[in-house]
């Protein structure tokens, strides 16, 4: 699995996609991601020791950021310091929002990362997201960047439009990622895709710096994440 690359793109930035112990939560219904829980954890420092530091660094695993082992939270800070990275965005659960806090006042650089989904409380339920109902502007009290999610069966344009106004206005950037089939039983909507993709609002945003659209299976989608979780080398 490739599970290092470099960005160019809206947003140029070093990623690295680690693997965690098991998500403290694990019943969304739309993730397999937690499929790469556990297992051989050596594989985190191979994927480490590609940084380089010359741009911000996003790091991604398979559940929260603090459900990493405390070996690698540790070397991680230290690569951060050694190499002077401007930034660090890292991506949790809402749940760990007083443990962001915490990390913030030592490094003031970290951007915290939360998958929201949508703003829409009703199917952020529906989702199983384990957030309470709070609204965009108190999650972004906490969160500087926020994961949006679309093209799932019962969602609609209108929503996206909402969940995007949203985003813009209370977050620093935002990811929207276009729901791509998976081993779970939830569907992608390819009409509602199409839609999107055809609509008048697509052409507005897409150019947008402030927002990444990525759609692993769909050419049309502006952004990129160079192959990350695709078949590589790493393990």
């Amino acid at each position: 699995m490739k599970r290092y690359v470099r960005i160019e793109g809206k947003y140029p930035r070093e990623i690295v996609l680690l693997k965690s112990n098991p998500c403290f939560h694990g019943k969304c219904i739309f993730c397999d991601y937690i499929e790469d829980n556990g297992g051989d954890f050596s594989v985190n420092k191979t994927v480490l020791s590609c940084v380089t530091g010359d741009r911000p660094l996003q790091i991604i695993d398979s559940a929260s950021y603090f459900e990493l082992s405390t070996e690698i939270l540790d070397l991680i800070d230290d690569i951060c310091i050694e190499k002077n990275i401007s930034e660090r965005i890292i991506e949790l659960h809402w749940k760990f929002r007083r443990e962001l806090k915490i990390l913030k006042e030592r490094f003031p650089n970290i951007s915290g990362l939360v998958g929201v989904e949508t703003f829409d409380i009703n199917f952020r339920r529906y989702l199983k997201k384990a957030m309470p109902d709070v609204t965009a502007q108190e999650i972004a009290e906490h969160f500087d960047w926020v994961n949006i999610l679309f093209g799932i069966k019962g969602q609609s344009l209108d929503m996206l439009k909402q969940d995007v106004d949203l985003a813009l206005r209370y977050f620093k950037r935002m990811n929207l990622n276009i729901f791509v089939s998976n081993s779970t039983a939830v569907e992608r909507d390819n009409v509602l895709i199409e839609e999107f993709y055809n609509s008048a609002f697509f052409e507005e945003i897409k150019d947008n710096i402030n927002i990444d659209i990525l759609d692993f299976a769909d050419s049309r989608a502006p952004d990129n994440i160079g192959g990350l979780g695709e078949d590589g080398d790493m393990k």
